[in-house]
């Protein structure tokens, strides 16, 4: 039947009468009549999913044994061989014995429990047992609702944080994730615990969902079975995590195809996420009216409510429909537009009785608001602690795409790559809750938001910086022109529309800057000042910048980055002043810099020889330090003596990791960059980013920022150790050094080739930097890689002067500013082709 593709509810309600004519032939065996053992008056029920007949091939059979006779002997008798069997003939049983008068008292005390006693069904035994209990588990019910309901939205919302706490997952749990299985559940469990409602169809005779929503919830519900019943088929057991793999595998097998752009499997996930965002949204109302605290202030707020517009009141903390307004039909944006501007004004959330009114009458609304009613939205943009709020609601209603229409397209795309988390829409809308978060950031981002004046621009870029993706051309292009037909749209100034098309337009450029180039170039910070041009342009796209590394993900904004992009910003700003004039350091900058290092007490202390080393050191070395740090880095040299190397090592929390400098000679080794980083990766350190420096007299001096998987917190000294004889032992003269690398554990689903890996890319630059090539490699991770690269430039006569290296879950993007062995930048046409076609073959070969 499931590789037939019937439907998930048929399915299951076959699945669910096999299981029950095990558990009745093994019941029978030991209950039946002819048993002599079984308590006088028991009954056996199946609970939660079981009774509902929604199982799994391998779902778990739950099961509740109702005695009337507290006498424990006969009990025992029946449930030992009885649950024993049940096992032995290979069914998941989760099963428990109560006392028909003391069921209550567990199921106070246990969420999980107790909704699983709100569906129960009656496999053998006593009837009128059954009756009976279920009589005092209604009264029990209707007497203790106000304390179980937000027990069991208390344990559904630890439930839904563990498993990802939002909806649009990469991987989502079909079951436990938001959206998924158990949100339809837990909408049940609302109807039984409040409404009395023996199902959800029940719940339209409430008026809390309409029988459209229903039909969408039981839409939702065959989808995801029919999802978890396959992937229940592909392990040979329970499993219910949608991996990239099985998303492939259903995609094609269901014939999501390829097309417009997006992948038959984006196409697959859009359709789980528009089915699961739906039942999001439903079990969001459905527990607002059911629970208990936000009654009470409603009550409390018919009392001492006061009007907050047209159409809206101010009552029990939230905003709400005048008595008026609620009985009519809204013709226009404009009640909508009055209890958004309400919300904000008082920074008061919306009640859901509002957003169910506007999803009752959501089809009265013209297709197109008027041009007044797009002017006043893009208005209200310039909101900050509710907004993110009013437009997810929006989003969710199909309300916000009237008025950004590229909304409609991005709706539940994910784009199937290693580096985003979320879909295209909610990216977006996480990163403007990210960005009004900095409203409360006493730090430099968050001064930097404040100083925002037009934040209505921002919060547009923000919202619409990756719409132009599903396209097949370069999404920033399309974002381009999504934001030139939206600044059109609202009818903004020029100057404002060209500020909001160049955001868009450009919104990867501080990431790209500050995580792959050499920020100590000063014509790099000084084109790029030039560039934006405008104060205010700076402060938005930093802002922009950073949030949208922040919403790719819960572990993707780190302070490593935090400081490289706060540091490209502060100089970028430094450059820039009130009348827009660049200010250059000149070479009086750089001598005043030289004066601070030989005034650092660690370099007072130096010979001579040393001392006049800071008067030749090259300014891209000036420039990547602070004085501090460069006097530290010269007493490491003079460290060296008749040493071979020299090694420190220091943990940065800030930047969850360690700073490894190494100091050397030229003469000691060939290759000193690709010897430390197989040294440092071949322990399982990933590299972060790469200073290397080879100043006059032939010291080296390489600094490289390393996070080591293994440890939280700062590594213990054996395991410093290790690394430090990993290091001294790749520079040993003796010898050719090769690493050894263990590649990383994978599931074996994502082992499959099928399985789309990053775009593989090797560009070279030879126009930004007089000095210097700049060769960028683009990869999909593996154990080595970085070393092999930087091997292969060494074998090619390229030397490696610095290097920007960074892993996003699984795509490398690795910089390098090489020259030849002779200091000069590439030039060779057909060197430069030999160099990118070995790179190319170095990351696709898998090496021994």
């Amino acid at each position: 039947m499931i590789e037939a593709g019937r439907p998930g509810l048929e399915v299951a309600e076959a699945v669910t009468a096999m299981r029950d004519e095990v558990v009745l032939a093994i019941w029978n065996r030991y209950a039946g009549e002819t048993a002599s053992f079984a308590p006088t008056r028991c009954c056996l029920l199946a609970v939660g999913g079981y009774a509902k007949r929604r199982l799994c091939p391998y779902s778990d059979v739950d099961l509740v044994l109702i005695v009337a006779d507290r006498d424990p002997e006969p009990t025992a008798k029946l449930c030992e061989p009885f649950f024993r069997d049940l096992y032995d003939v290979g069914l998941n049983v989760g099963f428990s014995v109560r006392a028909v008068d003391r069921i209550g008292e567990t199921a106070i005390q246990d969420p999980r429990f107790c909704t699983s006693l709100l569906h129960v069904r009656l496999l053998g035994g006593d009837g009128e047992l059954l009756q009976d209990w279920q009589s005092r588990f209604s009264r029990f019910v209707r007497r203790y609702s106000a304390r179980l309901i937000p027990a069991v939205e208390e344990e559904r919302s630890r439930e839904r944080a563990e498993y990802g706490n939002t909806v649009y997952l990469l991987q989502p749990n079909v079951k436990r994730s938001p959206g998924a299985l158990r949100d339809i559940h837990f909408i049940e469990w609302m109807a039984a615990l409040h409404f009395q409602a023996a199902c959800l169809e029940e719940l339209c005779a409430h008026e809390t969902v309409t029988k459209e929503e229903a039909a969408g919830i039981r839409e939702a519900e065959d989808f995801l079975l029919r999802v978890r019943q396959r992937l229940h088929c592909m392990a040979g057991k329970t499993e219910d995590v949608l991996s990239r793999a099985a998303q492939w595998s259903l995609a094609k097998s269901w014939g999501f195809s390829t097309g417009g752009g997006l992948l038959g499997v984006e196409r697959f996930m859009r359709e789980y996420f528009r089915l699961t965002e739906h039942v999001d949204a439903v079990r969001a109302r459905v527990f607002a009216q059911a629970d208990p605290r936000r009654r009470l202030r409603r009550t409390l707020g018919r009392v001492v409510a006061r009007k907050a517009g047209p159409v809206a009141r101010l009552a029990g903390g939230e905003i709400v429909l005048t008595r008026a307004a609620r009985n009519e039909i809204p013709r226009n944006y404009l009640p909508l537009l009055s209890l958004m501007e309400a919300s904000l004004k008082h920074d008061a959330e919306l009640s859901p009785n509002v957003w169910h009114w506007l999803a009752l009458h959501r089809e009265a609304l013209p297709e197109e608001p008027s041009e007044r009613e797009r002017e006043w939205f893009f208005t209200l943009l310039g909101g900050t602690a509710r907004l993110p709020g009013l437009l997810r609601h929006l989003h969710a209603l199909r309300l916000l795409e009237r008025f950004l229409p590229a909304f409609a397209s991005a709706r539940g795309l994910l784009q199937f790559n290693q580096y985003h988390k979320f879909t295209v829409d909610q990216h977006s809308l996480i990163a403007l809750e990210r960005a009004v978060e900095l409203s409360r950031d006493p730090g430099l981002l968050g001064r930097t938001y404040s100083a925002v004046a037009d934040k209505a621009v921002l919060h547009a870029a923000i919202l619409l910086h990756d719409l132009g993706k599903g396209h097949d051309e370069d999404h920033c292009t399309v974002g381009a022109k999504i934001a030139e037909e939206t600044a059109e749209r609202f009818r903004i100034s020029a100057d404002r529309a060209t500020h909001l098309v160049y955001l868009v337009k450009h919104h990867l450029r501080m990431n790209h800057l500050a995580l792959r180039r050499d920020l100590s170039d000063e014509r790099l910070v000084v084109d790029f000042a030039v560039e934006v041009g405008s104060p205010e342009l700076l402060r938005m796209l930093y802002v922009l910048t950073a949030v949208d590394l922040m919403a790719v993900g819960p572990d993707n904004w780190t302070g490593w980055k935090a400081d490289l992009l706060a540091e490209l910003y502060q100089r970028t700003m430094r450059c820039i002043s009130d009348s827009g004039d660049i200010v250059v350091l000149g070479d009086e900058h750089l001598e005043e810099r030289r004066r601070e290092i030989l005034a650092e007490p660690a370099v007072r202390e130096l010979d001579e020889e040393f001392r006049r080393l800071v008067a030749v050191l090259p300014e891209g070395y000036l420039l990547s330090a602070n004085s501090r740090r460069i006097a530290e880095d010269l007493k490491l040299l003079a460290g060296l003596r008749d040493q071979p190397v020299v090694i420190a090592a220091e943990f940065v929390p800030a930047a969850e990791g360690m700073v490894w400098t190494i100091a050397t000679r030229e003469r000691i080794a060939e290759g000193v960059f690709h010897r430390l980083t197989g040294a440092l990766t071949s322990r399982g350190l990933s590299i972060l980013s790469a200073q290397i420096h080879t100043l006059p007299d032939g010291w080296i001096l390489d600094r490289f920022w390393v996070r080591d998987p293994f440890y939280r917190g700062e590594p213990p000294p054996d395991r410093l150790q290790a690394i430090r004889e990993g290091l001294l032992q790749s520079l040993a003269p003796s010898g050719r050094f090769e690493p050894v690398f263990r590649e990383r554990w994978m599931p074996p689903e994502d082992r499959l080739n099928n399985l789309p890996q990053a775009a593989v890319r090797v560009e070279i630059d030879n126009a930004s930097l007089p000095e210097f090539t700049i060769i960028e490699v683009f990869a999909h991770d593996r154990a080595g890689l970085l070393y092999r690269i930087a091997r292969a430039l060494f074998e090619e006569g390229c030397a490696v002067w610095r290097a920007k290296v960074g892993t996003y879950l699984d795509q490398v993007v690795d910089v390098f500013y090489v020259t030849d062995r002779n200091g000069a930048r590439l030039s060779d046409v057909t060197a430069l082709t030999r160099i990118k076609s070995r790179l190319l073959d170095v990351i696709h070969r898998r090496e021994a």
